[in-house]
C-alpha cells in the first residue's frame, strides 16, 4: 500500500517473476547510453573489436582494460562503455599512463638484450 508523500519505486523483478516495491527517500534516473551511429566507423580507424553492446572491446576485461586488440590504442569512458564518475576518471588515468608505460617496458627490454644472455638462462650455478 502506497503513503501519500513516501516516495516508493515500483518495479518489475524480472528474475524473480513479480513486482518490487523499495521505499526510497530518492530517486535518480539515469538514461540509457548508446553508441552513436557513427561509432563503428570510428572504431575502425583504431580496432575492430566490438562487444554485442556496439562499444569498443578491451584487450582483457580484467587484466588490461584500456588497451584493445590494436597495439598502442587505450580506451576509456564512454567509448568503451558507460559506468561511474569514478570509474572513468580511473580509466582515463590509466589510459593517460599506458602508453609511458608501454615506452618504459620496451626501454628496459632492450636495455637487457644488450646486456647478454643471464648466467640462470645459460644454466650455470651461481
Amino acid at each position: 500500500m502506497l503513503k501519500l508523500g513516501k516516495l516508493t519505486v515500483i518495479a518489475e523483478d524480472t528474475l524473480l517473476g513479480g513486482i518490487a516495491r523499495v521505499p526510497v527517500h530518492m530517486v535518480i534516473l539515469c538514461p540509457v547510453l548508446k553508441p552513436r551511429s557513427d561509432a563503428e566507423d570510428f572504431a575502425k580507424l583504431f580496432t575492430s573489436d566490438r562487444r554485442a553492446d556496439c562499444f569498443v572491446m578491451e584487450r582483457h576485461v580484467k587484466l588490461d582494460t584500456v588497451a584493445t586488440a590494436t597495439e598502442g590504442t587505450f580506451i576509456a569512458g564512454c567509448f568503451e562503455c558507460t559506468g561511474d564518475i569514478p570509474e572513468t576518471v580511473a580509466q582515463a588515468s590509466a589510459a593517460a599512463k599506458a602508453p609511458i608505460f608501454a615506452e618504459l617496458i620496451e626501454e628496459m627490454v632492450k636495455q637487457l638484450k644488450q646486456l647478454g644472455p643471464s648466467p640462470l638462462q645459460e644454466g650455470v650455478k651461481v
